[in-house]
């Protein structure tokens, strides 16, 4: 008798949420074709209709789609489920606050990070309160916890108590449009589009205060000279409160004409972006997970980031690590990157074979086969 899986796929609204549905939600329905699907969604959300246009393009025939008015991080939401009632055998929600009237099917959920938990002054008291409530009382009621990384895993027993004996860790994968661009006229649009110039440093990624980027622009202040000249440090992102003040700084560091903000990057031109870079540096103070080191790694291009939370997980032994807290050490292991890792073909090697490790048919399978057994609990 085929399983029927309950998707919610409403964790796409939110920042960065659709990089994970996007990917996973396709690639799960074409794991086994027997398989029947029940996709809770938003009516309203443009990315989640671009997601359900596609899986029912290739599988109407096995997709009953259930509207839910409510957002995710709602407190309507929660009562809303009190009136979903579909015959599944697993409920399967990607970020904390699964409804906690969503008690119609095992459960399986995904913790990607615990930020409000490690870092100070991330929210406020209350919604503290409320994440770690939500959260130990999910993480109880649930069949099985997925987690992105151990060091999630590790802070989820640490900060939440729960049992590591229901936890699984599932990396996320990266698509396989992360790749070295060889296509010029590809790499000339980015380059135009962006004004790049030949060799660069890449930070990609937002401007929230747990990036770190106040310390990073310190430490490339430190630089010697000429590295400033020929490796320009190109900062994306969509700008946000914590950018008119970083602008300043740079201002005073009198580094406006080597760091550039270049705004927000579609999908597309990430990969293109990943190959151009000389360098790719992630120096946050706490990541779940951290795509843009592996995805920087896939295109051919070595990464340095931090050696806390996530981060070390994702580079691997096929990056440098640094002391997010330590400017200088920050400053040192730029030098060194780009002393003995940039442009050195072993070292391009080593990060496209680490890359490889990141599998999303990998990350698939395994979510597949752990909604597989909850179902069977």
């Amino acid at each position: 008798m085929p399983i029927t899986i309950g998707y919610d796929l409403r964790f796409a609204l939110l920042p960065h949420g659709g990089k994970t549905t996007c990917q996973t939600l396709p690639n799960l329905i074409n794991v086994d074709p027997d398989s029947r699907w029940v996709i809770y969604h938003n009516k309203t959300c443009p990315l989640q209709h671009a997601i359900i246009n596609d899986v029912m393009r290739y599988h109407s025939d096995r997709v009953t789609l259930r509207s839910i008015r409510s957002h995710v991080l709602s407190l309507t939401h929660h009562m809303e489920f009190l009136f979903v009632k579909d015959n599944i055998d697993v409920y399967y929600y990607l970020h904390f606050d699964m409804p906690i009237f969503a008690t119609h099917a095992p459960s399986v959920i995904t913790i990607h990070d615990i930020f409000p938990l490690v870092l100070d002054g991330y929210c406020s008291a209350l919604k503290r309160r409320y994440f770690k409530t939500i959260t130990a009382y999910n993480t109880k009621r649930a069949t099985t916890v997925l987690t992105v990384s151990e060091s999630t895993k590790n802070d989820l027993i640490k900060h939440i108590g729960t049992d590591p004996k229901k936890i699984v860790v599932i990396p996320h994968g990266i698509g396989s449009q992360f790749q070295c661009i060889k296509d010029q006229s590809v790499l000339d649009t980015v380059i135009n589009r962006y004004t790049l110039t030949p060799t660069f440093l890449l930070y990609c990624g937002m401007h929230k205060k747990h990036k770190n980027l106040e310390r990073l622009i310190s430490a490339y202040a430190q630089l010697p000279t000429a590295i400033q000249k020929n490796y320009p440090l190109v900062i994306t992102g969509k700008p946000n409160a914590e950018s008119k003040a970083l602008r300043q700084q740079i201002i005073q560091c009198g580094l406006e004409n080597n760091i550039h903000f270049i705004g927000y990057v579609p999908d597309e031109h990430l990969p293109a972006l990943n190959t151009l870079a000389s360098l790719s540096i992630l120096p946050s103070l706490y990541e779940g997970f951290g795509f843009t080191p592996i995805e920087s790694m896939a295109c051919g291009t070595p990464a340095i980031g931090s050696n806390i939370s996530a981060v070390p997980e994702v580079i691997g032994n096929a990056g440098r690590l640094f002391d997010p807290y330590n400017i200088e050490d920050i400053t040192n292991t730029i030098v060194d990157a780009i002393q003995h890792d940039v442009n050195n073909q072993a070292v391009q090697e080593n990060c496209l074979a680490h890359a490889k490790q990141f599998s999303l048919q990998t990350q698939v399978a395994s979510t597949y086969n752990a909604l597989i057994q909850a179902a069977k609990n």
